[in-house]
């Protein structure tokens, strides 16, 4: 009788275990930014849902052919990411560390990359994005 109220504890103890749903993993997205690509950065997503992702991007300022900022300049924002079955993706940033949000479309031009543009902040200029991801977009 006692090995048999032990070995229902340990299958109790197993099942629960079973039921705690497996962490997230994070990929990491390579995206290059801005009119001229002067932005480059990582983009650290987890997948949430059918091609829904969230994350937090950081980019850097790697040239200045075009844009205002310093060398070296860095923005940190949080990213929702998600895809469309007709090969199309949208995104919108929040909490840039500049107090801009920016609203992101384009295409996803392979099951890892896409491609297309955004804009930041109510007057902001449109400019192109790229990214590639180690995982297909459509997970």
């Amino acid at each position: 009788m006692k090995l048999s109220i032990l070995a229902a504890a340990a299958l109790a103890a197993l099942s629960s275990l079973a039921a705690v749903p497996a962490q997230a993993q994070t990929q990491t997205w390579t995206v290059v930014s801005g009119t001229c690509g002067d932005w480059h950065g990582t983009w650290a997503m987890q997948h949430v849902g059918p091609g829904h992702w969230i994350g937090t991007s950081v980019a850097t300022v790697v040239t200045r052919k075009c844009t205002g900022s310093a060398m070296g300049a860095q923005l940190t924002a949080s990213v929702d990411f998600s895809t469309y079955g007709n090969q199309t993706w949208k995104a919108t940033d929040t909490n840039t560390q500049n107090g801009s949000h920016c609203y992101y479309s384009g295409s996803v031009t392979s099951h890892t990359t896409a491609a297309g543009t955004y804009t930041c902040g109510t007057n902001g200029q449109k400019s192109s994005i790229s990214i590639a991801s180690p995982v297909a977009f459509f997970n």
